[in-house]
């Protein structure tokens, strides 16, 4: 009986980790078209359709970032998933900022990337919404979109991701190994600490069996 629940364990164990990786996978493999059709900007589309498509793609990422640690979590709801999608776009507001203009027209015309656009304003929102809503994975989703989105950007022009460091670009490797990441170790993560839960519980559960 022993063996069979260690084996149990394994296969469940196997199964998560590899259904994470393959998803990881699968979320590079579909950015990379995605990203060459944005950078390339196709000459039928305008500057302001290019903004809007690529603002869609943001949230699309986050979204798809946001997927592995919510399915573990058991928390893979349209609410979550709507967190994702606009803490992921949201960034962009830092563009009609810098320009001090709500013309969309002017957002895009700016010479250079907000500060804002930066992992350590990312982990800053995080911080300001775990200590708003108290609910750690929901502040994790917020900072993990919003890292998305300044890796993504950071991948094709300058960008000041390391903000107050110095820093321009990353290459586009790092760019998909960075977001693989920040879907891949958060689940990770999960599965090891909620593991450890089940572990403590069986043998809190079984300590008791033998004093009774």
């Amino acid at each position: 009986m022993p063996e069979q629940i260690d084996r149990a364990r394994h296969s469940e164990r196997f199964e998560a980790t590899s259904g994470v990786v393959i998803w990881a996978a699968l979320l590079v493999a579909l950015f990379i078209p995605i990203d060459l059709l944005g950078e390339a900007r196709p000459g039928f589309m305008s500057r302001g359709a290019w903004a809007v498509y690529d603002g869609f793609m943001h949230g699309f990422q986050a979204v798809a970032v946001a997927i592995p640690i919510l399915a573990r979590a058991k928390f893979l709801t349209l609410k979550a998933l709507a967190v994702a999608f606009v803490a992921g776009m949201a960034l962009d507001l830092d563009h009609f900022v810098l320009a001090e203009s709500v013309s969309l027209a002017d957002a895009i015309a700016i010479t250079q990337r907000p500060p804002t656009h930066s992992l350590a304003f990312a982990a800053a929102v995080g911080a300001v919404t775990l200590l708003w809503v108290r609910r750690p994975l929901m502040a994790w989703i917020v900072t993990a979109s919003l890292a998305a989105h300044v890796l993504r950007d950071a991948s094709t022009w300058v960008t000041p991701w390391l903000n107050p460091f110095r820093c321009s670009t990353i290459s586009p490797v790092a760019y998909y190994v960075g977001i693989a990441a920040l879907a891949v170790v958060p689940a990770f993560v999960f599965n090891y600490f909620a593991r450890r839960s089940r572990e403590r519980s069986q043998a809190l559960a079984e300590s008791e069996a033998r004093t009774n």
